[in-house]
């Protein structure tokens, strides 16, 4: 036990012990000081035995600081040192269990973020199952409908319900030839005339296609051949495929690919200006000359294809043969110009040459273009 006890007051600081002891040295001299005091004024009262006995009395203080005290302090100091040591072992505990409580939460973190973890990269590779695996059908219905001239709806419905699927994974949507898989669901639909489908896809990636110069003008001519090919007169075309031709025609003359519109955009301000000529018109075709030799000639053979619907339809149905009317009409009011395009000794050049090489398919298309430039 004394062991002990050594032990427990070594772990009280010596500066501790210090100012204990000066707190008690001083109320020891204080009250050594006011017992003087009373007993010199006593004195001065009292008679010799009564003193001899204040003397007694006196001596018995004396011996009590002198050698009970000393014996007091160290009581009260194993006293405070056990008090003290009891608080420390106290604090200890404490100290342990809320070591112990921090350790248990820090697990419990380390526990729930291995389980989040976890759990987020299982969600990763479920995401990309599913990413990689839509990206494949959507690739497979897209080869299917441009090389199947025979289909059933169900075939585009499962496109359809695809690209709505699709329209959710931003993952899938960021892949570099997701602009041109819809350019080619794009260009299927307007082939098959699942017009309600190709407003949806439209509706569904307006900034892929807008990204996709090419998408743009497939789109353009799309709706401007609607608008050429109409049986209406233009106060009653269609709204929404006036907008529509707008808003690409606008996206397309921020592209290089001014050649692949710019027929169709000519035959639109045709119909817009009652089927005559026009300064508009007249700004267009003088702006073909402004183009290279061959994609002169595309324009020309172009603006030749639409004039008959044989060429580009084929069964010609009622918008066929009413473009081919319009177009027929436009050649022959800008005659002298667009022969003064096709006479020049590039672009003359080029034609026959095309002419001479052009495949039996292709050989309607050539011949009237010489029926039309090369008199």
């Amino acid at each position: 036990m004394d062991g002990e006890k050594n032990d427990t007051r070594s772990s009280f600081s010596a500066e501790d012990l210090e100012r204990i002891a000066k707190a008690v040295d001083s109320d020891r001299n204080l009250s050594e000081f006011f017992i003087n005091s009373v007993v010199y004024q006593v004195e001065k009262n009292m008679d010799r035995r009564t003193k001899l006995r204040m003397f007694y009395a006196r001596a018995s203080v004396i011996i009590f600081f002198a050698i009970l005290a000393p014996s007091a302090w160290f009581g009260m100091q194993n006293l405070v040192s056990v008090s003290v040591s009891d608080k420390i072992e106290a604090k200890n505990k404490e100290n342990l269990q809320l070591l112990g409580q921090r350790m248990d939460t820090a697990l419990s973190k380390a526990e729930g973020q291995f389980k989040a973890d976890t759990q987020q990269k299982f969600s990763a590779l479920e995401t990309q199952i599913q990413v990689d695996t839509l990206h494949l059908s959507l690739i497979a219905g897209i080869i299917y409908l441009d090389v199947s001239n025979d289909y059933v709806q169900e075939d585009v419905d499962i496109l359809m319900r695809n690209f709505a699927k699709a329209d959710k994974l931003p993952a899938l949507k960021e892949k570099t030839d997701f602009p041109l898989i819809v350019d080619k669901a794009i260009s299927s639909l307007m082939r098959l005339n699942e017009l309600n489908n190709l407003y949806t896809l439209e509706n569904q990636f307006p900034k892929i296609i807008a990204s996709n110069p090419q998408t743009v003008n497939r789109l353009v001519v799309f709706y401007g051949e609607q608008l050429v090919g109409s049986i209406y007169p233009p106060n009653r075309w269609s709204a929404h495929d006036m907008k529509q031709f707008q808003t690409y025609l606008q996206l397309a003359q921020g592209s290089n690919q001014y050649v692949q519109y710019l027929p169709i955009d000519i035959l639109v301000e045709y119909r817009l200006a009652g089927e005559k000529p026009s300064s508009t018109i007249d700004a267009l075709v003088t702006s073909i000359s402004k183009l290279s030799p061959e994609q002169q000639l595309s324009v020309l053979t172009t603006l030749v294809k639409y004039s008959d619907a044989s060429f580009w339809q084929a069964s010609p149905d009622s918008s066929g043969l009413r473009m081919a009317e319009v177009t027929t009409q436009f050649l022959k009011a800008y005659e002298k110009p667009l022969l003064a395009l096709a006479q020049q000794p590039a672009v003359n050049s080029l034609m026959k040459s095309k002419l001479q090489s052009s495949s039996l398919h292709h050989r309607p298309l050539h011949e009237a273009m010489s029926a039309y430039y090369l008199q």
